[in-house]
């Protein structure tokens, strides 16, 4: 899981666009969350898990220099850090390492040489993290009578019916589950699910509702009625007495 950090959305594009490099890359999904500002960013690292952070230096509010210092007092010293800078010579590079940096890369950069950085960082990570203590995290939850389980992306109604559904499926059943009722705007679905910024990216959200609605018959019988609210997104309806 990483955590992106850049004022400038045609860069996130950049790098998002750099860090898919296909399915061969990856051997497990990688999970990004994107950031414009310095102060979203450590409040998002003071609250949860992440495994990596991409800092861009020149931010507005809280400059990516500050955000690595803040970052090796606060966090796992595991984390590792990937700076992004378009003013480097000899003597800044000396810096950034003596600051915490793990590896950097000059703007503008080549999402192959990117991806390949990220890769080989986060593989060091994983060799040399100590073994862990056996823990049993909560993974499922009860919405509705329903139990949803996030460790193996499925669903258990009330009838006793399992469905299976893929990870970006599961995050949308349960993002407007817990927005019942309310209608949704796109962008707000996409950066729910997503967890990034959203940059008019209204056609993979309607993919991926269109998706859940066949794969799970959301119908009244069924008791879960996605609409669509045309030209704004979509409101999910909750039938508690249709005998799920």
């Amino acid at each position: 899981k990483l955590a992106i950090l850049d004022d400038d959305r045609t860069h996130l594009q950049l790098i998002e666009q750099a860090l898919q490099g296909g399915e061969e890359a990856w051997v497990k999904q990688l999970e990004c969350r994107y950031f414009t500002t310095g102060e979203d960013l450590m409040v998002a690292l003071n609250a949860g898990h992440f495994d990596g952070v991409i800092l861009d230096r020149q931010v507005g509010d809280v400059s990516g220099d500050d955000v690595l210092r803040w970052i090796r007092a606060h966090c796992p010293p595991q984390m590792i850090v990937l700076m992004v800078t378009s003013l480097i010579g000899a003597q800044e590079v000396v810096n950034l390492l003596t600051a915490g940096a793990d590896d950097y890369v000059t703007k503008p950069f080549h999402g192959a040489e990117l991806l390949a950085r990220v890769r080989r960082l986060l593989a060091r990570r994983v060799l040399s993290q100590p073994p862990t203590e056996n823990k049993s995290p909560q993974t499922t939850f009860e919405l509705f009578g329903c139990v949803f389980d996030r460790s193996s992306l499925s669903i258990l109604t009330t009838s006793g019916v399992t469905l299976s559904l893929t990870e970006r499926e599961f995050s949308l059943v349960e993002f407007m589950l817990k927005h019942e009722v309310q209608p949704m705007s796109r962008a707000q679905i996409f950066e729910g699910v997503w967890q990034r910024p959203y940059l008019n990216n209204s056609r993979v959200v309607d993919a991926l509702v269109h998706r859940v609605r066949a794969r799970l018959g959301l119908r009244p019988d069924v008791g879960f009625v996605l609409h669509q609210v045309y030209g704004f997104g979509y409101r999910l309806d909750v039938v508690k007495d249709a005998g799920l």
